[in-house]
């Protein structure tokens, strides 16, 4: 896993609590208390994955839940000044969202065992996107709280639905 997305969790998790509930989720996870991630490395799966549970748990909420506070403080705060570069490249969520995977395969693209996910994107009507999540990680739940905040990032009414753990639908208010 790219390791700016554990980076930014790692400043989700001080930012919106504080450095405490980090150093005890990386004591629940296993990690030594001075585990610092680095944007630009690559982080074991497991190891993400582990922390990310980690985080739901102690933080006392569901996924459906955390992916959202997740993915709101992603986009709108770590993302917006990381890699505003990405987002100013669109003038839309579906512009957004037919460049997905290049833009993927461009953020992973220094890393040693890149496994972006893909996302299969298939218009029904203009007003009706339906992607497809293909990850072994399953972090579906934080890919929908993504593409909630991309509506706000963007300034469009978007509703965004978990279909299952690989469908995701989005609807695009007129």
């Amino acid at each position: 896993m790219h390791g700016s997305f554990i980076v930014g969790l790692n400043e989700m998790i001080i930012n919106k609590f504080d450095k405490e509930i980090w150093l005890e989720i990386l004591e629940a996870a296993g990690f030594e208390p001075n585990y610092r991630p680095i944007s630009n490395q690559e982080v074991n799966d497991d190891e993400a994955l582990v922390l990310i549970k980690a985080s739901i748990k102690k933080l006392n909420l569901g996924e459906r839940a955390f992916g959202e506070m997740f993915g709101n403080y992603w986009i709108k705060s770590f993302a917006k000044e990381k890699y505003f570069a990405f987002f100013a490249a669109y003038k839309n969520v579906r512009d957004f969202l037919n460049d997905i995977n290049v833009m993927h395969s461009r953020l992973t693209a220094n890393l040693k065992n890149p496994l972006p996910p893909r996302f299969e994107i298939t218009w029904e009507n203009p007003q009706t996107a339906v992607l497809f999540y293909q990850s072994k990680r399953q972090l579906g739940h934080i890919a929908v709280g993504l593409l909630k905040a991309l509506g706000d990032y963007y300034h469009e009414e978007i509703s965004v639905f978990k279909v299952d753990a690989n469908q995701i639908r989005i609807l695009f208010k007129m």
